[in-house]
């Protein structure tokens, strides 16, 4: 009779390996799409993981060796939940562990360390079959195997019909800051995307606007950083517009971004950066060109309110 044990590393098995073959083909898409934009290093390093996640899957699947097999699973998740935990703890959108899939990075932590309790708690000493021939897949193994494949078959033909059937122009998003009217709503609000980036609609806020490849835009940003102090309850957030597959700058204030996908296709951000732009729950206020005319408008405004 199978025991409970043995029913939790099949599992966990099954699990790791529709965990598997989903990013793999999420991260094969990716190296494929992006091989124009992508630097070297990033293509190698995604490459490289799309090798090993797949030829780890198919072995957790064979029931080949699967001590050694569950082992290698075992430190691969444990690995895996590091690096979500350290992207979750820096506040970053996208965990890029799935390719092109955008996945939040706790949800990866929470499915990395459910995975890793499984394969740690279930029995490590495999079953022999009657008769010491080779041992057969179990049942759980079998269905999350085929249900993986199945939805990795359904993922590629979702990924081709969306690229046959979206326009081939891509959608322009430009952000002329002479055009906002004070107390009216900016469009762009609601493609803000980052931590708690619910909040632009209460409140008082300081977006700074900038792109990586911009060198005024990194002094001003260090000039932000060092001001975070000097706005009272003013909420300061930094706004990064660059590819999505940049490593999101590293702060102590918030990091957000803007959604580069829209329902219609890809959207092309046009923005004149560095800028820092006032929000007062959820209206435009006002936009600066530096830190410094924001520090002297903005204490301005806010003495006058302590007044």
């Amino acid at each position: 009779m199978v025991s409970i044990r043995s029913r939790v590393a099949s599992l966990g098995t099954a699990l790791a390996v529709f965990v598997l073959s989903v990013s793999s083909i999420g991260k094969a898409v990716l190296v494929f799409e992006a091989t124009q934009w992508l630097g070297a290093s990033e293509l190698v390093l995604h490459s490289t993981l799309l090798v090993f996640q797949t030829l780890l899957a198919w072995w957790l699947a064979s029931g080949r060796a699967p001590r050694g097999s569950r082992a290698t699973a075992l430190a691969t998740f444990l690995v895996f939940s590091g690096v979500a935990a350290s992207k979750t703890w820096n506040g970053d959108i996208d965990c890029g562990c799935f390719g092109i899939f955008p996945v939040r990075p706790a949800m990866i932590l929470t499915l990395d360390l459910f995975v890793v309790l499984l394969l740690a708690v279930g029995r490590w000493r495999p079953h022999s079959t009657n008769g010491g021939g080779p041992r057969k897949m179990s049942c759980p193994t079998t269905v999350f195997l085929s249900a993986g494949m199945v939805t990795i078959v359904a993922l590629v033909g979702w990924v081709v019909w969306k690229d046959r059937t979206r326009s081939a122009s891509r959608e322009v998003m430009r952000i002329q800051w002479d055009e906002f009217e004070k107390g009216v709503a900016p469009f762009f609000l609601p493609y803000l995307r980052g931590p708690h980036s619910g909040g632009i609609w209460r409140g008082r806020w300081l977006l700074f606007m900038y792109r990586p490849d911009c060198p005024a835009c990194q002094e001003e940003l260090t000039q932000f950083e060092r001001a975070s102090g000097e706005f009272g309850s003013v909420g300061l957030v930094i706004v990064e517009l660059s590819a999505g597959s940049q490593r999101p700058h590293r702060s102590a204030l918030p990091v957000w971004g803007l959604e580069t996908r829209g329902e219609s296709g890809p959207i092309d951000w046009i923005v004149d950066a560095p800028r820092v732009v006032y929000i007062d729950s959820g209206v435009f206020q006002g936009s600066f060109r530096t830190v410094a005319d924001a520090r002297r408008t903005l204490s301005q405004v806010l003495d006058s309110q302590r007044e």
